[in-house]
Protein backbone atom coordinates (compact mmCIF):
# COMPACT_ATOMS: atom_id res chain seq x y z
CA UNK A 1 0.00 0.00 0.00
CA UNK A 2 1.42 3.61 -0.99
CA UNK A 3 1.14 5.90 2.04
CA UNK A 4 2.04 9.92 1.44
CA UNK A 5 3.59 12.02 3.96
CA UNK A 6 3.22 15.77 4.30
CA UNK A 7 6.94 16.98 4.08
CA UNK A 8 6.43 21.04 3.69
CA UNK A 9 3.54 23.38 3.96
CA UNK A 10 1.81 26.91 3.98
CA UNK A 11 -1.02 29.14 3.83
CA UNK A 12 -1.92 32.70 2.04
CA UNK A 13 -4.74 33.93 2.10
CA UNK A 14 -6.48 35.07 -0.71
CA UNK A 15 -7.01 38.97 -1.38
CA UNK A 16 -10.27 40.05 -2.14
CA UNK A 17 -11.77 40.00 -5.50
CA UNK A 18 -10.56 36.36 -5.65
CA UNK A 19 -13.73 35.17 -5.34
CA UNK A 20 -12.72 33.15 -2.28
CA UNK A 21 -11.39 30.12 -1.75
CA UNK A 22 -13.90 27.94 -2.80
CA UNK A 23 -15.10 30.09 -5.83
CA UNK A 24 -11.42 31.56 -7.22
CA UNK A 25 -12.15 34.27 -10.39
CA UNK A 26 -9.22 36.05 -10.48
CA UNK A 27 -6.22 33.38 -11.84
CA UNK A 28 -3.85 36.01 -11.48
CA UNK A 29 -4.51 36.61 -7.91
CA UNK A 30 -5.15 33.12 -7.13
CA UNK A 31 -1.91 32.43 -9.13
CA UNK A 32 0.09 34.79 -6.96
CA UNK A 33 -0.67 34.03 -4.07
CA UNK A 34 0.02 30.40 -4.96
CA UNK A 35 3.57 31.19 -5.84
CA UNK A 36 4.03 32.81 -2.22
CA UNK A 37 2.81 29.41 -1.05
CA UNK A 38 5.42 27.58 -3.14
CA UNK A 39 8.14 29.84 -2.21
CA UNK A 40 7.34 30.07 1.74
CA UNK A 41 7.03 26.36 1.65
CA UNK A 42 10.37 25.38 0.02
CA UNK A 43 8.43 23.01 -2.59
CA UNK A 44 10.67 22.42 -5.35
CA UNK A 45 8.17 20.39 -7.58
CA UNK A 46 6.60 21.86 -10.23
CA UNK A 47 3.87 19.53 -11.80
CA UNK A 48 0.42 19.95 -10.15
CA UNK A 49 -2.61 17.69 -9.50
CA UNK A 50 -5.63 19.94 -9.19
CA UNK A 51 -9.38 19.87 -8.95
CA UNK A 52 -12.15 21.83 -10.18
CA UNK A 53 -15.37 22.34 -8.96
CA UNK A 54 -17.80 20.42 -10.69
CA UNK A 55 -19.62 23.69 -11.10
CA UNK A 56 -16.66 23.96 -13.37
CA UNK A 57 -17.29 21.32 -15.74
CA UNK A 58 -19.36 20.52 -18.52
CA UNK A 59 -20.04 16.68 -18.70
CA UNK A 60 -22.00 14.65 -20.98
CA UNK A 61 -22.70 11.36 -21.72
CA UNK A 62 -22.34 10.40 -25.24
CA UNK A 63 -22.88 6.84 -27.12
CA UNK A 64 -20.95 5.63 -30.00
CA UNK A 65 -20.52 2.44 -31.85
CA UNK A 66 -18.35 0.04 -30.07
CA UNK A 67 -16.27 -1.05 -33.36
CA UNK A 68 -14.79 2.67 -33.48
CA UNK A 69 -11.49 2.59 -32.81
CA UNK A 70 -9.47 5.43 -30.54
CA UNK A 71 -8.71 7.32 -33.41
CA UNK A 72 -11.99 7.22 -34.87
CA UNK A 73 -13.73 7.75 -31.61
CA UNK A 74 -11.45 10.67 -30.98
CA UNK A 75 -12.52 12.22 -34.09
CA UNK A 76 -16.51 11.95 -33.11
CA UNK A 77 -16.11 13.02 -29.59
CA UNK A 78 -14.17 16.07 -31.41
CA UNK A 79 -17.18 16.48 -33.77
CA UNK A 80 -20.32 15.91 -30.95
CA UNK A 81 -18.13 18.47 -28.49
CA UNK A 82 -19.62 21.66 -30.74
CA UNK A 83 -22.78 21.04 -29.58
CA UNK A 84 -22.32 20.90 -25.75
CA UNK A 85 -19.65 23.38 -25.24
CA UNK A 86 -20.90 27.17 -25.33
CA UNK A 87 -17.03 28.23 -26.13
CA UNK A 88 -14.36 28.15 -28.66
CA UNK A 89 -12.60 24.77 -28.61
CA UNK A 90 -9.35 26.64 -28.26
CA UNK A 91 -10.95 27.85 -24.86
CA UNK A 92 -11.32 24.65 -23.25
CA UNK A 93 -9.64 21.58 -21.76
CA UNK A 94 -11.23 18.26 -23.19
CA UNK A 95 -11.41 14.38 -22.07
CA UNK A 96 -13.63 11.59 -21.96
CA UNK A 97 -13.64 7.89 -21.29
CA UNK A 98 -15.00 5.10 -22.45
CA UNK A 99 -17.46 3.52 -19.58
CA UNK A 100 -18.33 0.34 -21.36
CA UNK A 101 -21.13 -1.20 -23.63
CA UNK A 102 -24.89 -0.24 -22.93
CA UNK A 103 -26.63 -3.10 -20.87
CA UNK A 104 -28.44 -5.12 -23.76
CA UNK A 105 -26.79 -3.84 -26.52
CA UNK A 106 -23.00 -4.27 -26.97
CA UNK A 107 -22.48 -2.53 -30.22
CA UNK A 108 -23.11 0.83 -28.35
CA UNK A 109 -20.87 2.40 -26.01
CA UNK A 110 -21.52 4.75 -23.14
CA UNK A 111 -18.78 7.80 -23.29
CA UNK A 112 -18.51 10.44 -20.45
CA UNK A 113 -17.18 13.60 -21.76
CA UNK A 114 -15.63 16.48 -19.72
CA UNK A 115 -14.94 20.14 -20.42
CA UNK A 116 -13.65 22.98 -19.03
CA UNK A 117 -12.63 26.68 -19.52
CA UNK A 118 -8.13 26.71 -19.71
CA UNK A 119 -8.65 29.77 -17.04
CA UNK A 120 -9.71 27.75 -14.21
CA UNK A 121 -6.32 26.28 -14.52
CA UNK A 122 -4.65 29.13 -15.48
CA UNK A 123 -3.58 30.30 -11.76
CA UNK A 124 -1.47 27.45 -12.03
CA UNK A 125 0.75 28.66 -14.53
CA UNK A 126 1.11 32.03 -13.21
CA UNK A 127 2.32 30.16 -9.61
CA UNK A 128 5.07 28.62 -11.67
CA UNK A 129 3.47 25.06 -11.93
CA UNK A 130 2.43 22.44 -14.60
CA UNK A 131 -1.24 20.56 -14.73
CA UNK A 132 -0.36 17.19 -14.66
CA UNK A 133 -3.99 15.94 -13.84
CA UNK A 134 -7.25 17.91 -13.32
CA UNK A 135 -9.95 16.15 -11.73
CA UNK A 136 -13.22 17.08 -11.02
CA UNK A 137 -14.39 18.11 -7.28
CA UNK A 138 -16.60 15.69 -6.49
CA UNK A 139 -15.27 12.86 -8.91
CA UNK A 140 -11.97 12.87 -6.86
CA UNK A 141 -13.73 12.36 -3.69
CA UNK A 142 -15.49 9.78 -4.48
CA UNK A 143 -12.09 8.01 -5.23
CA UNK A 144 -10.89 8.71 -1.96
CA UNK A 145 -13.04 6.82 -0.27
CA UNK A 146 -12.17 2.75 -0.04
CA UNK A 147 -14.11 1.12 -2.58
CA UNK A 148 -16.05 -1.31 0.20
CA UNK A 149 -17.51 1.63 1.66
CA UNK A 150 -19.66 2.37 -1.22
CA UNK A 151 -19.70 5.23 -3.45
CA UNK A 152 -21.34 8.64 -2.22
CA UNK A 153 -21.48 9.56 -5.49
CA UNK A 154 -22.41 6.67 -7.58
CA UNK A 155 -22.60 6.62 -11.31
CA UNK A 156 -19.56 9.13 -11.70
CA UNK A 157 -15.85 8.89 -12.73
CA UNK A 158 -12.83 10.36 -12.41
CA UNK A 159 -10.74 10.92 -15.12
CA UNK A 160 -7.84 12.35 -14.14
CA UNK A 161 -5.26 10.33 -14.75
CA UNK A 162 -6.67 8.95 -18.11
CA UNK A 163 -5.97 11.81 -19.73
CA UNK A 164 -6.69 12.25 -23.48
CA UNK A 165 -5.46 15.79 -25.36
CA UNK A 166 -7.66 16.56 -28.21
CA UNK A 167 -5.76 17.10 -31.45
CA UNK A 168 -7.27 20.49 -31.27
CA UNK A 169 -5.89 21.44 -27.95
CA UNK A 170 -2.16 21.27 -28.30
CA UNK A 171 -0.88 21.86 -24.62
CA UNK A 172 -0.38 19.96 -21.70
CA UNK A 173 -3.37 17.19 -19.97
CA UNK A 174 -5.71 18.21 -18.01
Amino acid sequence: MTSYRVEAYAVEALTCGSGGPNNPTDFEIVGHSLKKVIERSGCWHKSAIMAVPASAVIIKMLRFPADLNNDELENRVELEVDRFIPYSLDEVNLDFEVLGCIQDCPEVVDVLLAACRKEKVAALEVGGLQAEVVGVESFVLDNTLPSDQGSVFSGQRDFGDRSRKSSRENSKKW
